[in-house]
């Protein structure tokens, strides 16, 4: 094969006209990612947070029109890699954040978690 995926670029989560700031509660505030260039004429409103700005790994925030179904309950979901699992369940929790089990995999502990909208969230982290 000659054309292959090199790399990931951004993942792209949605949320309802006009909420933006309880968006960046979430990603920027709680999660602790921090804000990207949106460059000129990148479309709806929004906003580019780094989940890796040394590998070029931005998450996309984009309003949905109002008239779309909210909140979501898909089981589509991101996964956030974290530096400390324990810390990061709790944070979210004392912010009101409800965390769902996951089934266990090797070498990685896990849980999910809804944001504001009912977007999942999986985070985890590295075990030995």
């Amino acid at each position: 094969m000659t054309h292959r995926v090199t790399g990931l670029n951004h993942v792209n989560v949605t949320f309802p006209e006009g909420r933006l700031r309880e968006a960046l509660a979430f990603y920027r505030d709680l999660l602790g990612l921090t804000e990207a260039p949106r460059p000129p004429g990148a479309g709806r409103t929004g906003a580019w947070l780094w989940i890796d700005r040394a590998a070029g790994i931005e998450l996309h925030l984009s309003a949905e029109a109002k008239g779309d179904a909210w909140p979501v309950r898909s089981g589509r979901h991101i996964g956030l890699l974290v530096d400390d699992l324990d810390a990061t369940r709790s944070r979210l929790a004392e912010a009101g954040y409800e965390s769902e089990a996951a089934r266990p995999l090797p070498n990685r502990e896990r849980f999910f978690v809804r944001d504001p909208f009912g977007n999942r969230v999986e985070l985890l982290a590295w075990s030995a």
